[in-house]
């Protein structure tokens, strides 16, 4: 019953026109720990459909700012918890989609030896202290 709901509430475009509406200039957010490529890559086509990619950088002038008028409509951020080794598997989805993705690592792992299943390969990253 409520996946018919579901999808009947998402057949009828109420959704949409909130997206389009209320939140057209407003951040979304989606948060990944460990996708499976084929996911990812599904979720990225769709994602490049309906909104714009933006970085963390520009989320972050914009709040310093108190403005979000410098973003693109519908932007969306791209967030990844626990570095998992999976993350750097995605890093040819990222580019082909063109999505400046945020990894978090977890800060009680960095530079020890406990890193089962996390990332533990070498990114250029460019740290982004505001």
């Amino acid at each position: 019953m409520v996946r018919f709901a579901c999808g009947l509430l998402g057949c009828s475009g109420l959704l949409w026109l909130i997206r389009e509406v209320y939140a057209r200039r407003k951040i979304t957010i989606i948060n990944y720990h460990d996708p499976k490529r084929e996911v990812f890559e599904e979720h990225a086509k769709v994602y490049a459909r309906n909104y714009s990619f933006v970085s963390i950088e520009m989320v972050l002038t914009a709040l310093k700012e108190g403005s979000m008028s410098n973003l693109p409509p519908k932007p969306l951020l791209v967030t990844f918890d626990d570095g998992y080794a999976g993350n750097a598997q995605l890093i040819d989805i990222l580019k082909r989609y063109g999505i400046p993705a945020v990894v978090y690592a977890v800060a009680g792992v960095v530079s020890t030896r406990r890193i089962s299943g996390l990332m533990n390969c070498r990114i250029t990253v460019k740290p982004c202290i505001y």
